[in-house]
């Protein structure tokens, strides 16, 4: 059942047609009479504009002996069943009996800074002309609850207007296009938040508690903040860059009423900062607790920790390093996120902007907003505190980086993912290697191997034994297996080792080893053995880029398992395992990438081009010079075909059967092709680049 309005002004209306705009399309609010004390107010001629989408919508006069008689105005409300009564520049009193009959159900905008040029007179032009008058830096609106006094009911919210102009009618047009954006949008909130589960509703951001190292467009947030006429806290550094803004700040030590000590270890670990932000608003016990101990909440918190990553990155000492561990900020982000019911958590720089563009847009900050923000919150904790555990561990120096002139250390505890069981140090390119090979692994449930050269795999196959996936993953690309990585995630027999053994490896990995298979390639102490026990991998990656750091999650999906057929012809159900099969090896060669798959086995492959149609052409080439046969295997690609050329050249060489994203504006093209060809292929809808 929608919530029904009556909307109320003696003028044009400007304010009732941008509420009618806003709530034209809204799912349960709308509007149901417009009610005028003149009978030529523009006002009322929006009832007739606005009919075809508010079909119930009536303009409604009240003449003077109308206005005299409460109870008739009562029973035109309530026949009309109003829930809520929007005043829109209505320049009488509403009567007292109106109010207490809908008692905190009744709203009014005026365009001045309330309780400044309130009160009886005090509306439109003649507000702005006092303003001028006086000299006022500042004016702005002002919306609140509506009681038997003119303009002094409860504020709900304020926004300020620097004043810039001498002109009344200037500053007038200013801010009445403020009052057509933020109007509809408020009267929303109210409603909604009067509907809702207290938990559940938008909050609007009275106290900010601030504490950023970087200060990076701070200003930006600070600027919209103030507009609204939100208070501001912060600790020393922070409070000292938004009072050089020229904004009022309170230091966080005025509050706790002590100092930052111990060189600034300690600065807002204190009840008075973390009561208010964690007092839940809807527990009676939380709020007798503020009253006590005198703390008043904040709504939102900033936080931006220290900078713990740049200083790995740049190569701090020790000592530099453990002062770069956040203590208070790390508590304050947890804390805020805790509550994100009641408290909004901004936890780097980099939310900036996903808060302003709700702040700015729909002006009070909802609950999916502050859980997602909460979210984050908790990810950017987890990341930091990784790298510092990390750090902890201790920094393995490594012989050298990619290249014997440069410098490379491994900071982590890879003991908790595999045990090096014998073999020499590990260098920073058997690292990238070996984590390639750990991602590829864990994406075939069966018993796999696969041999990995500079991070792409050369070979993959899965097989019912561990030999027959060696043999098979081998016969791939014997050449490039040559020097390179081999993983298994099933335990090595001592017949797959002495098959191992006539060949030159870097890195051999599996879950485990028989003994004797143990004792054979143990026995070249140039070859590193490494015995796997846990897959737990970070589930994000990190890494540097210009002159900050690029995060992302990990490329979780291995393949779809709800295939898009869009040829006339289906793949058969061994078809199908060969595609899933080809998608997840696509997924680990570097793009643009191509895999031909026959059998469980990657047959050809074709990665790093800068064309897929080269990318295509590498792996067919590879087909051919193994000497395996195309005819009848399956292909999968990393990204769509921006042509018809690749599926041409799949059909001149026997390859009928396709997986890929799709999404290119000239799939319909391949497509065609296909079925003309009587090809069978399949989209993922979904991208698997890798850079």
């Amino acid at each position: 059942m929608k919530i029904r309005l009556s909307i109320w002004g003696s003028g044009t209306g400007s304010n009732a047609e941008a509420i009618l705009q806003y709530f034209s399309a809204h799912p349960f609010i709308s509007v149901v009479n417009i009610i005028s004390d003149h009978h030529d107010a523009k006002i009322l001629s929006l009832a007739h504009k606005y009919q075809t989408l508010y079909p119930e919508l009536k303009s409604i006069f009240l003449d003077k002996s109308t206005r005299k008689i409460p109870q008739t105005i009562l029973k035109l409300l309530q026949n009309d069943k109003i829930d809520y009564i929007i005043l829109a520049g209505y320049l009488k009193l509403v009567p007292v009996e109106i109010i207490q009959a809908y008692p905190n159900k009744i709203l009014n905008i005026h365009p001045s800074l309330l309780p400044q040029y309130g009160g009886k007179g005090m509306y439109g032009i003649h507000v702005h002309q006092a303003v001028i008058t006086n000299h006022e830096t500042y004016s702005g609106l002002t919306v609140h609850l509506v009681n038997e006094e003119y303009d002094k009911g409860e504020i709900l919210f304020q926004k300020i207007v620097p004043v810039t102009t001498n002109s009344p009618e200037e500053l007038q047009k200013q801010i009445l296009k403020l009052e057509h954006h933020f109007y509809p949008r408020i009267i929303e909130h109210f409603i909604l938040s009067q509907q809702k589960e207290n938990h559940m509703k938008s909050i609007d951001i009275k106290k900010a508690f601030i504490s950023v190292y970087d200060k990076t467009g701070l200003d930006t947030i600070i600027h919209e903040l103030k507009s609204r006429n939100v208070s501001l806290y912060a600790s020393g550094g922070t409070a000292n860059f938004i009072r050089s803004l020229g904004y009022d700040c309170t230091d966080i030590a005025q509050v706790t009423n002590y100092p930052s000590i111990l060189g600034g270890r300690v600065k807002t670990l204190h009840p008075k900062v973390f009561g208010a932000i964690l007092a839940k608003r809807d527990d009676a016990l939380h709020l007798q607790d503020l009253q006590n101990h005198q703390i008043n909440t904040f709504d939102l918190v900033i936080v931006d920790l220290y900078p713990f990553e740049k200083g790995l990155i740049e190569g701090l000492s020790f000592e530099k390093m453990i002062e770069l561990i956040d203590i208070g900020g790390v508590s304050l982000i947890r804390a805020a996120a805790k509550n994100f019911q009641d408290v909004v958590i901004i936890p780097s720089v980099q939310f900036y902007d996903t808060f302003l563009q709700s702040y700015q847009k729909d002006v009070f900050i909802s609950y999916e907003l502050r859980k997602k923000l909460a979210v984050s919150a908790f990810q950017v904790t987890y990341q930091y505190d990784l790298l510092i555990s990390n750090y902890l561990v201790g920094e393995t120096t490594l012989r050298y980086g990619e290249n014997p002139h440069q410098k490379a250390q491994f900071i982590g505890d890879y003991n908790k993912i595999f045990t090096k069981i014998s073999g020499k140090e590990l260098s920073y390119n058997n690292f990238l290697d070996i984590d390639a090979a750990l991602r590829i692994i864990t994406d075939f449930p069966k018993t796999t191997c696969a041999i990995i050269k500079h991070t792409n795999p050369c070979g993959i196959a899965t097989r019912s034994t561990v030999f027959e996936a060696w043999k098979t993953a081998l016969s791939c690309d014997p050449t490039s297996a040559f020097g390179g990585i081999i993983i298994f995630n099933d335990t090595l027999d001592m017949d797959t080792a002495k098959a191992i053994n006539d060949i030159f490896f870097e890195v051999l990995i599996a879950t485990d080893y028989t003994q004797e298979a143990k004792e054979l390639v143990t026995q070249n102490p140039k070859r590193i053995i490494l015995k796997l026990h846990d897959l737990a991998l970070p589930d994000r990656t990190v890494r540097t880029c210009v002159n900050g750091l690029l995060i992302q999650d990990v490329d979780s999906i291995a393949y779809q398992t709800d295939y898009n057929f869009v040829t006339e012809k289906r793949p058969s159900d061994k078809e199908i395992i060969d595609l899933q099969f080809a998608e997840t090896c696509v997924k680990h060669l570097k793009s643009n990438a191509i895999a031909i798959v026959k059998d469980k086995q990657m047959i050809g492959s074709g990665m790093g081009q800068t064309s897929r149609i080269d990318a295509l052409k590498q792996a067919i080439q590879k087909c051919k010079e193994k000497g395996f046969e195309t005819q009848g295997a399956v292909l999968a690609s990393d990204a769509f075909f921006p042509f018809d050329d690749a599926v041409k050249l799949c059909y001149e060489n026997g390859i009928q059967t396709i997986v890929q994203p799709g999404g290119s504006i000239r799939d319909k093209d391949s497509i065609a092709f296909c079925n003309e060809k009587q090809m069978k292929m399949v989209f993922t809808g979904i991208r698997h680049f890798k850079h």
